[in-house]
């Protein structure tokens, strides 16, 4: 895994912009499906453990 040395979060008109390690073009996330990005982002993160997670 590459860790991120730089990231910039952004609230743009259209959803979230993330800037990642100065690339020259960064990537845009629509509010519409921003939950669903999110909602899979963690399941990545903690549906490889095998132990049950509370995230509240």
């Amino acid at each position: 895994m590459k860790k991120i040395h730089k990231l910039n979060v952004n609230a743009v008109e259209t959803g979230v912009q993330l800037d990642i390690d100065g690339a020259a073009e960064g990537i845009n996330i629509e509010y519409e499906i921003l939950p669903q990005v999110i909602a899979a982002v963690i399941e990545e993160i903690v549906g490889a453990e095998s132990d049950p997670h509370d995230l509240t």
